[in-house]
C-alpha cells in the first residue's frame, strides 16, 4: 500500500476530520449515547469546535473522536494522521521519543499518551484472539530478557552478569499465519509458562522450541521428536483450560 503524504488529509485539519469521519461514519454521523445514525446536526460558529455535532434524539453533542483513542486529546489531528502512518510504517515501530522530535509536539508526555493509545488500537480484537496453531500448526515459543527490573536491582546498584534481575518475556510465533503474542512475565518457572501455553496454543497445534527444561512440564499425548536442523524438542500435548491473560503487551522481533 502507498500512502502520499502530500495529501490534504496529513496538512489540512479539515481534509483529516473528514477522512476519519468517512472512516468511523460510512453511514452517516453516529451518536455515541443513544447510537442513532445520521439524525445529528453540524454545530457552527465561533463558540463550538470545528466538526461538533449534536443529536436531534437526545440532544448529546460529540465529534468523531468521541469513543476513539483520539478521544478527550488536544494534538491535533493531522499530527495524529501523521503518527498512525509513523507507526504503522516503521518495521521495528517507532519510540515516543521520535514521535515527539518527527510531529514537533511539545513535550515528551504528550508522544508518550499519543504511542501508548496507537499501540492500544492496534491491539488485535477478542475475535482475533484465537489460539495459536490450528490443526498440524506449527507454534515457535521463545523467551528473552529486556533491561533491567529496579524492583529486584535497585537503580545505582553494581551491575552483574546473568538475567535474574532483568525483565523477562514470552513470545508466541504461529509459522502459518505469522501472527504473534508476547507478555512480559513473573518468572520463567514452569507454573507461570505452562498456563499461558494452555491458554493460547491448540490442542492440535506442535510446539517448536528450545530444550528449556520448563517445556517438558507440556502434558505430551505422543512422543517427542528432535529436529536435528534448529537442535529444538518437538512435542504435541494437549491444552487445557486455564484463567491465565497476557497482562503487559511489549513490541518484539517478527519471530520468536
Amino acid at each position: 500500500m502507498t500512502i502520499d503524504l502530500s495529501d490534504p488529509i496529513f496538512s489540512n485539519e479539515d481534509a483529516t476530520r473528514k477522512h476519519f469521519e468517512a472512516i468511523h461514519w460510512p453511514n452517516g454521523p453516529l451518536c455515541p449515547k443513544c447510537c442513532v445514525v445520521d439524525q445529528a446536526t453540524l454545530l457552527t460558529g465561533k463558540s463550538h469546535r470545528a466538526g461538533m455535532y449534536q443529536c436531534n434524539a437526545c440532544r448529546e453533542p460529540f465529534t468523531v473522536t468521541v469513543g476513539s483513542v483520539m478521544e478527550s486529546s488536544r494534538v491535533p489531528l493531522i499530527k495524529w494522521t501523521l503518527g498512525f502512518h509513523l507507526m504503522a510504517a516503521s518495521k521495528k515501530g517507532v519510540s515516543a521519543n521520535q514521535l515527539k522530535r518527527t510531529l514537533g509536539l511539545g513535550s515528551y508526555r504528550a508522544a508518550s499518551f499519543m504511542a501508548h493509545r496507537m499501540c492500544e488500537a492496534m491491539r488485535p480484537s477478542e475475535g482475533a484472539l484465537a489460539r495459536r496453531g490450528g490443526a498440524d500448526g506449527v507454534v515457535e515459543v521463545d523467551k528473552t530478557f529486556i533491561g533491567s527490573d529496579r524492583t529486584k536491582k535497585p537503580h545505582g546498584e553494581k551491575k552483574r552478569r546473568g538475567y535474574a534481575h532483568k525483565h523477562k518475556g514470552l513470545s508466541l510465533v504461529d509459522r502459518d499465519t505469522r501472527q504473534e503474542r508476547s507478555t512480559v512475565v513473573d518468572d520463567l518457572s514452569a507454573e507461570t509458562l505452562v498456563p499461558i501455553l494452555t491458554e493460547n496454543i491448540a490442542a492440535e497445534a506442535r510446539v517448536m522450541t528450545d530444550e528449556a527444561g520448563q517445556y517438558a512440564s507440556c502434558p505430551p499425548t505422543s512422543p517427542p521428536t528432535v529436529s536435528l536442523a534448529r537442535a529444538s524438542t518437538w512435542t504435541s500435548w494437549t491444552a487445557r483450560s486455564t484463567q491465565t491473560r497476557f497482562r503487559v503487551p511489549f513490541q518484539s522481533s517478527s519471530s520468536a
